[in-house]
């Protein structure tokens, strides 16, 4: 059975909720939308929000499922991220912000996969 430290569940959800608020300043400040009305995307930009809100407070909260979709979409993420910034012609702050936004979900998944393996110590039994 695996063993949850709640610090770590805390810590890993605080990290996961910085990488989002990270990833959304360049969307606010230096991407501009091209062909989107401000209805669609504003709305798409909200929903993101909130499952990416969801997701950091069922970490919060210790759910395992929860964190086991996190560390996938992490993953997923990652390999997006880094093909999207090989040929990125962004602004290196919006770039920056991406690779920052990245290693602080990259940390969470991490601390969730730390916990996710380690096992609790064997009980000495009374021969």
């Amino acid at each position: 059975m695996a063993v949850t430290i709640r610090k770590n569940d805390i810590r890993a959800a605080k990290l996961y909720l910085l990488g989002f608020a990270c990833r959304a300043l360049p969307v606010l400040l230096f991407l501009p939308v091209v062909g989107m009305s401000p209805l669609v995307y504003g709305g798409t930009f909200g929903v993101t929000l909130l499952v990416q809100a969801a997701l950091g407070a069922g970490v919060w909260a210790g759910y395992r499922w929860v964190k086991l979709l996190l560390v996938t979409a992490v993953t997923w993420q990652v390999a997006m991220q880094l093909l999207k910034l090989v040929g990125s012609s962004n602004p290196r702050g919006a770039i920056l912000l991406e690779l920052l936004a990245l290693g602080l979900e990259v940390g969470a998944a991490v601390i969730i996969l730390k916990d996710l393996f380690t096992r609790a110590p064997a009980e000495k039994t009374a021969v």
